[in-house]
């Protein structure tokens, strides 16, 4: 009993490392509903016959009550192993080679108590044995074709070696290369079928990888991409075509009434092929975009793709540009121009000295002298900015530090008949911002209130004011004069590189600032005064109490 017991356990250890590693295949549930129907109906069948009691020449019983009995177990053992199934007591690959042993079992039973191999029912066992081969490598679908063909033999040799032996032993031959043959047939076509699945799938699952890997990166573009079909509906649009178009609300496909603009383009587009060439906004206060039209397909009109190029990224693409040309340009200037720009110098101030000099010359030696000063200035602007280092913020108590700052500018460069006023809120206003360059950033602003905030009409004003709020919003310096101001047309032009509206100006000081307060997390604006004449500088800072652990210690 123990041997008996441990023989099973090892095959149905072995039956189940077969099934683990893939030898034996997973039927889908409608390829298992199709096995079970046809053994009912095979059951069925059987049990119809024998209660009928049919004596013909075909099929003949040789004892009917047991034929009833082998019926009626056969139908029994079919309806309990469906249930099984269906109940998922026993595994697919379970069900399928139980299956199999079943219909081996009772169509080698029916053969014995019947005509042996000169009846129908081998045939009947060929359509569960490539049922089951079909999911069996061929070594085990030829295993299985063996077996049949075994019980098949066992059954013919029961009824003796006397009446027809060589016509039974010719349809027994002939049966086992039948079943042979379809079992291989099935199992190779299995294999090849299930390659082929697997195959697809994998095909399948890359393509839909792809497909994923496209929509994220057509989502994460800047340039906004839209799909439009014949009938000017939206079919698709990326996140920055979104943006661009005013973020239109969830349902609304229409393009004339999302952006009439655009829609009015696309139909100028389709009906004479004439591409925009200006930039203009996609919905109510958006930025300036560039649409360019594309036919999904080539030979039919169903979709249109555009791509909306924001010129913002051209700017800032132009800005790139600059720097690094300004950091190729820098290291000629240095090594070019500074060497013979201080020989210059130096010659102007020996003539200078000379006692003989007549006054003419030394008008020409002061314009050379001024004028070299101007150049120098510029080379030491593009050198700042093309070597400017990364910010090292530090905590800075804003109010005492300005105290301090402005009560030595005063001293030192402020002319006199000119004031510098500072208004305070008296409370602490602790930025995260580094010194040098806040330094440079305000000593930049207060020469400029100094170069260009003169008037006739009245005598400098400068007017530092420190805004810090109860709140949450940033503390804010403002840094004002009471000249003309910056022009409404020219102030986009302000803080671009070498844009100047002075004669001895470099055009980098208000640019270098913009660039120092975005590398300290901070933002510097322009802001002309409503009521009082000037120009009005804003640095916002971001408070200590906002900054997480890591960038304050940063």
């Amino acid at each position: 009993m123990k041997t008996a017991s441990g023989n099973s356990e090892g095959l149905r250890q072995a039956f189940a490392r077969l099934v683990q590693s893939g030898q034996i295949a997973q039927p889908s549930q409608r390829e298992r509903n199709y096995l079970r129907a046809y053994r009912l109906l095979l059951a069925l069948l059987a049990v119809v016959l024998t209660f009928a009691a049919y004596d013909r020449a075909w099929i003949r019983f040789d004892d009917l009550h047991v034929t009833r009995a082998m019926a009626l177990a056969y139908f029994g053992a079919a309806v309990v192993l469906v249930l099984y199934g269906v109940y998922e007591r026993i595994t697919a690959p379970t069900e399928l080679v139980l299956g199999l042993l079943l219909d081996v079992a009772a169509v080698s039973l029916a053969m014995m108590f019947s005509r042996g191999m000169e009846s129908a029912l081998p045939l009947l066992l060929l359509v569960s044995l490539a049922g089951t081969a079909h999911y069996l490598p061929v070594r085990l679908g030829m295993g299985a074709a063996a077996l049949s063909v075994i019980a098949m033999l066992v059954a013919m040799f029961s009824h003796g070696i006397s009446e027809g032996m060589d016509h039974a032993t010719a349809n027994a031959a002939a049966i086992g290369v039948v079943c042979f043959v379809v079992a291989a047939v099935a199992s190779l076509i299995g294999t090849r079928a299930r390659d082929a699945e697997a195959l697809a799938a994998q095909r399948g699952a890359d393509l839909l990888d792809m497909d994923r890997l496209n929509d994220l990166v057509v989502q994460r573009m800047r340039t906004g991409v839209l799909v439009v079909d014949r009938g000017a509906r939206i079919q698709r649009m990326n996140e920055s075509a979104w943006r661009m178009l005013g973020s239109p609300r969830r349902g609304e496909s229409q393009l004339a009434t999302i952006s009439p603009h655009l829609d009015r383009a696309w139909r100028a587009w389709i009906s004479g092929g004439e591409q925009p060439h200006t930039h203009s906004p996609l919905a109510e206060g958006g930025d300036p975009v560039l649409p360019r039209f594309l036919r999904l397909f080539s030979d039919r009109d169903d979709f249109t793709v555009v791509f909306m190029e924001d010129t913002r990224l051209l700017d800032l693409r132009a800005e790139e540009l600059t720097l690094d040309t300004l950091g190729r340009l820098s290291a000629s200037i240095a090594h070019e121009l500074r060497n013979p720009l201080a020989a210059i110098q130096q010659s102007g101030q020996l003539l200078a000295e000379s006692s003989d000099l007549p006054a003419r010359d030394k008008r020409l030696v002061e314009i050379i002298g001024r004028h070299s000063q101007r150049l120098e200035r510029i080379v030491r602007g593009v050198l700042d900015l093309a070597k400017r280092e990364r910010a090292k913020p530090e905590t800075i108590e804003l109010e005492t530090w300005l105290t301090t700052y402005l009560d030595e500018f005063r001293m030192t460069r402020l002319p006199e008949g000119d004031e510098l006023v500072f208004n305070s809120p008296s409370k602490e206003c602790e930025v995260v911002f580094d010194l040098v360059h806040l330094e440079q950033v305000v000593s930049n602003l207060l020469g400029n209130a100094m170069n260009y905030g003169r008037c006739e009409e009245r005598p400098l004003v400068i007017t530092v004011t420190l805004v810090a709020s109860d709140g949450r919003a940033p503390i804010e310096l403002h840094i004002a004069d009471n000249g003309r101001g910056i022009p409404d047309d020219r102030i986009d032009q302000a803080f671009k590189p070498f844009y100047t509206t002075g004669a001895h100006g470099t055009g980098l000081g208000l640019y270098l600032c913009r660039q120092l307060c975005e590398g300290n997390g901070a933002d510097l604006d322009y802001e002309p005064a409503d009521d009082e004449p000037g120009a009005c500088f804003v640095m916002r800072f971001h408070r200590r109490d906002l900054l997480g652990p890591a960038d304050a210690e940063a």
